[in-house]
């Protein structure tokens, strides 16, 4: 965990999260009112006071939380990214996933999970004190490293929990796609038989726990990162799930290759 100055890949990372985020707000806006009818946001305890303290404004009026969130994420797109703003924007996430909590996904989940991450990840302001360049540094690798186990242990848990399950053992998974009520395409209908069905099921199987393990050796860290790409495609056309599929691919920025800081080597963090 050699220092390494990796601002291009961080920067590019971060604000493709916000840029994410932004989209996710804009589509919520129309919704905020049938959310808030159906279960009003209340603060529950002090600790809740703390953790959601930005939705204090929805108090006042609802369209300035989203508004001032929202130009929140404009400008850290055009800025320079840094460890502040990357904490409240952080803040801003959560409060908000807490304020649309009936109808939020597993892309809020994974989004603010990476978010957290990213505020240890900018290199700027630079601390005031002896050493804090190098310091910053080392913390940032961590923090990405951080992001690469815990974004490979979601594919690999996934796919262990899939294994488990006999209905993707035996293909059912896959056939009752067409009976979903919410998560499914209704101008895509398909019917498969159940020797593709089987096949269909143990592929992701096979694919969500080799790429826990495969996506450290770097031959195969490409072709995965590219196969991961369709999948999460078909899932967005397929499913509806949209912005599940585009956090994803998103967090794949975690494993692009990067470069050591001129002064040293040319090579990169994982091999």
């Amino acid at each position: 965990m050699s220092p390494q100055d990796n601002a291009r890949h961080i920067a590019l990372f971060c604000k493709a999260l916000y840029a994410f985020l932004l989209f996710k707000i804009l589509y919520l806006w129309p919704l905020v009112g049938d959310v808030l009818d159906y279960k009003p946001f209340t603060y529950n305890s002090n600790l809740g006071y703390l953790l959601f303290a930005p939705l204090v404004l929805t108090k006042i009026n609802t369209e300035l939380f989203l508004g001032g969130f929202a130009l929140l994420l404009v400008a850290s797109v055009i800025i320079r990214v840094n460890y502040i703003s990357a904490f409240i924007i952080c803040w801003f996430s959560i409060s908000l996933s807490r304020l649309f909590l009936p109808i939020i996904n597993g892309s809020d989940l994974v989004l603010n999970l990476f978010l957290i991450v990213a505020i240890a990840l900018p290199l700027y302001p630079k601390l005031p004190f002896k050493n804090s360049d190098q310091i910053q540094k080392v913390t940032s690798n961590v923090a990405l490293l951080f992001a690469q186990i815990q974004f490979a242990l979601i594919y690999l848990l996934s796919g262990y929990d899939k294994l488990l399950s006999a209905s993707w053992r035996s293909g059912a998974a896959i056939d009752s796609i067409n009976n979903l009520t919410f998560f499914h395409n209704p101008f895509i209908t398909f019917h498969l038989n159940e020797v593709v069905c089987i096949v269909l099921s143990w592929s992701v199987i096979v694919f969500e726990m080799g790429f826990g393990f495969l996506i450290w050796v770097k031959k195969f860290r490409i072709p995965l990162l590219v196969m991961g790409i369709l999948f999460h495609l078909v899932i967005a056309v397929v499913l509806g799930l949209v912005d599940f599929a585009l956090v994803m691919m998103i967090c794949y920025g975690v494993y692009l290759p990067f470069k050591k800081d001129m002064s040293d080597t040319d090579t990169v963090l994982i091999r």
